[in-house]
C-alpha cells in the first residue's frame, strides 16, 4: 500500500497568522449593561461571534479588564450613560482600556419588545465593533465631565431637588391655611409673616406648624448650597436667615 502525503497549501502561513495573533493579542470588545448589584457583559474577540453573556459583581469587572489588558489584549468598553457616575469610565482609563460613555437610546430596534440585559450588552457590543472599525455614527459618545464638574453638577441638581420640594411644601402650607379660613401669604413660612400667623387669631393645625418648620430648614439648607456650604463635611448650615 503506497502512502500518500497531501500537502495543504497556505497552511503554514496560515499556522504563522494564528501564532501571530496570539503573540500580538486580539481586539477585544465589550458591551456593558450596568446595574447597582450586577453588570452584565458580552465580548467579541476581533471578527468573531459575540461570546454568551457573562454576569460579574461591579467589583469584579475591572480586575477582569485588567487581566485582559495584561494577557496583551486591546480592550473596548462601552455602557450607556446612567447615575451611577463616571467613576467606571476613569478607572477603565487608568487601567488602559479604551472606554466610551454613549448617550442611552432605543436598543430593540426591530421593537421585538423582548428585553433583557443579555440583549442589550450584545447590542451594545456589536455596535462596539461596528464603531471601532470606523463606522462613527453606531454610537453617540458623550463628553465625560472632569472631577470638578461632576461634583458641581451634583451640587446644582442637589439644589433643585430642594427647591422643588421646598415649592411643593409651600403648596401644601397654603392649602392647610386655606382649609382653616386664614390668611394665604405667598411666603407664609419667612420669619415675619410666619410671626403674625402665630399670633394672629385662629387656630393651627400640627400640619401647618410642621410644614412651615419643613420649609425654613429646607430654605436655609437651600441657600446654604447657594453659597457654596453644605451640612456634609464642607460646613454648616445656617438656618437664621432667610432666603432673598
Amino acid at each position: 500500500m503506497k502512502n500518500t502525503i497531501v500537502h495543504h497549501e497556505g497552511a503554514s502561513s496560515l499556522e504563522a497568522a494564528v501564532n501571530k495573533v496570539k503573540l500580538s493579542g486580539s481586539i477585544i470588545k465589550i458591551g456593558l449593561d450596568v446595574h447597582a448589584r450586577l453588570y452584565v457583559a458580552v465580548a467579541q474577540y476581533d471578527c468573531l461571534l459575540p461570546k454568551p453573556a457573562r454576569r460579574l459583581a461591579p467589583l469584579e469587572f475591572v480586575p477582569w479588564v485588567k487581566q485582559l489588558l495584561r494577557a496583551g489584549h486591546t480592550v473596548h468598553v462601552v455602557y450607556e450613560a446612567c447615575g451611577f457616575g463616571f467613576n467606571l469610565y476613569r478607572q477603565l482609563k487608568a487601567a488602559g482600556a479604551h472606554c466610551y460613555v454613549i448617550a442611552p437610546r432605543k436598543l430593540d430596534e426591530q421593537s421585538t419588545r423582548v428585553k433583557t440585559d443579555p440583549r442589550d450588552a450584545t447590542t451594545l457590543c456589536q455596535r462596539l465593533s461596528r464603531y471601532v472599525e470606523g463606522n462613527t455614527r453606531e454610537l453617540a459618545v458623550i463628553r465625560v465631565p472632569t472631577e470638578a464638574e461632576e461634583e458641581a453638577r451634583h451640587v446644582s441638581r442637589q439644589r433643585e431637588q430642594l427647591v422643588r420640594l421646598r415649592q411643593k411644601l409651600e403648596a401644601q402650607g397654603r392649602s392647610l391655611l386655606v382649609s382653616h379660613a386664614l390668611p394665604s401669604p405667598a411666603h407664609w413660612w419667612k420669619n415675619q409673616t410666619w410671626s403674625r400667623l402665630v399670633n394672629s387669631p385662629g387656630s393651627f393645625s400640627a400640619g401647618v406648624v410642621g410644614t412651615g418648620a419643613t420649609n425654613h430648614c429646607l430654605k436655609c439648607a437651600v441657600g446654604s448650597k447657594r453659597s457654596g456650604r453644605c451640612s456634609s463635611g464642607r460646613g454648616q448650615v445656617n438656618h437664621g436667615h432667610d432666603e432673598p
